[in-house]
């Protein structure tokens, strides 16, 4: 067992039942609708974007893989979004990959297997069970010494009183075989069943035909769980980031795209049930294969690089000259606990963006954070102590003789994510713009403590060093 794994093995005690109103009986009823024996959901959380690969399998075929990112048309994207909100208000944090793994049934319930793992490398697995268990005979059908009673057998085994298709009860409106779904109910029939469904995620019935899409999520900074409407994990509900920090702050570089958002809930639900219930009767597509042997992968998709999976370890960290961005991140992990940890100081915003302009053994800070889709000026120490930043380290160690050691810092912040940072060696003002120059002194300090050749020095410190008296 790796450092920081907490694992709840599966022969140790009781599996908890899978909460009934909760996200994860969701994913396990759409995962086993179609009829899958056995499932397995992995998520991926990478930079702004959630990856899903989903596998079914039915006896002992070879299961049928699906994989892509999650957009908010994909019946996926309500209960991963509620997956990763209820893990962000945990002690725990977010996650940055999920594995759920659904086994066969045995008398009515399905063992559950989840596995959370995290920015740090911990990793949580728990083991639950999903469904009712299969209720024993009544006692009157067995005789004391065991044996079924006369005339139980007779009973069990005569036919079942006709029934007219108004008089059937909603699960078995839909019945389905490996390969095989039909239905007999009607349009507003469907559309009541998928309202039950987005209220009570363990109902019997499965899912509608046509509920099975290849999923997609894209994060883009803002709080989750908004009324203005459902968004992936990470996200603010329509925000334009036209509105920026204050007019003295250049931050044309860090504009973010957000989409509108879809209609979700049980008014998607419901229409796209009706839309799956007129096909079954009209277009007779519910004789379609149900288990997916291959797939036609959109000519658009482009597969995330596996340098986004972890901080490269060999790589510079972006615009330093000796520093790796492993050990920049490592740095400012207590930086990242301290913001978005328990009882962090940052808990209800989505990003914290610190920017800081570096001469000698002077420093300043400019701390803005994004929340509710706007960025709010906050003070810097009062949200990360000073010795959490490392500023005075990193110049230390980053000088280059001759070049000089980094003017300028940029460290953003977010959780779940491992921070980004750049660093500029010519021009304290790379990623803010002041109102001010600092004083002549600041500068010469700088070039005392790391000294540079004259062909590294910047204009406007030539220019600020000829006002200083000698």
């Amino acid at each position: 067992m790796s450092p920081g794994r907490e694992h709840e093995a599966p022969g140790a005690g009781e599996a908890r039942p899978v909460p009934p109103e909760g996200p994860l009986a969701v994913l396990v009823e759409r995962l086993t609708s179609r009829g899958a024996d056995r499932a397995v959901l992995t998520l991926v959380q990478r930079g702004n974007t959630m990856t899903h690969q989903t596998e079914q399998s039915v006896g002992h075929v070879a299961p049928s893989v699906e994989s892509g990112t999650v957009d908010q048309d994909s019946p996926l994207f309500d209960p991963v979004a509620d997956l990763y909100s209820e893990a962000m208000s945990s002690p725990r944090g977010a996650w940055q990959s999920a594995r759920i793994e659904v086994g066969p049934e045995q008398d009515g319930v399905r063992p559950v297997v989840t596995t959370y793992g995290f920015a740090d490398g911990a990793e949580d697995v728990q083991t639950w069970r999903s469904g009712r268990p299969t209720p024993a005979p009544p006692a009157s059908a067995v005789g004391t010494d065991g044996d079924e009673r006369p005339g139980d057998r007779a009973a069990a085994d005569a036919p079942a009183p006709e029934q007219r298709p108004d008089e059937q009860r909603p699960d078995e409106r839909w019945t389905e075989e490996p390969g095989d779904r039909s239905g007999t109910g009607t349009a507003e029939a469907a559309a009541r069943d998928a309202e039950a469904l987005d209220s009570d995620a363990t109902a019997d019935a499965p899912s509608a035909p046509g509920t099975g899409g290849t999923p997609v999520i894209t994060e883009v900074d803002g709080p989750t769980g908004s009324s203005a409407g459902r968004t992936a994990p990470g996200t603010a509900p329509g925000s334009d980031d036209a509105q920026r920090v204050p007019d003295h702050v250049d931050h044309e570089e860090w504009h973010e795209d957000v989409e509108p958002p879809a209609p979700t809930g049980a008014g998607a639900a419901a229409a796209a049930a009706v839309a799956a219930g007129t096909a079954a009767g009209e277009d007779q597509d519910s004789s379609a294969p149900e288990t997916a042997v291959s797939t036609d992968v959109s000519p658009s998709y482009r597969a995330p690089s596996g340098a986004t999976d972890r901080p490269s370890q060999d790589a510079l960290a972006e615009g330093n000259l000796v520093l790796k961005e492993a050990d920049v991140l490592r740095r400012l992990a207590a930086a990242q606990r301290r913001l978005f940890g328990p009882d962090g100081t940052a808990m209800d915003v989505s990003t914290v963006l610190v920017r800081i302009r570096a001469l000698g053994t002077y420093y300043d800070a400019l701390t803005h954070v994004r929340k509710n889709g706007f960025w709010d000026q906050r003070r810097t120490f009062d949200l990360v102590p000073e010795d959490l930043l490392h500023v005075q380290e990193f110049k230390d160690e980053s000088y280059v003789e001759g070049t000089g050691a980094p003017l300028a810092m940029m460290f953003r912040f977010r959780p779940g994510i491992p921070p980004e940072v750049s660093f500029d060696y010519a021009d304290e003002e790379a990623f803010v713009r002041y109102e001010e120059r600092l004083p002549a002194q600041n500068y010469l300090e700088e070039l005392r403590m790391y000294p540079r050749t004259g062909a590294n020095i910047p204009q406007h410190m030539n220019e600020a060093l000829q006002d200083w008296n000698y």
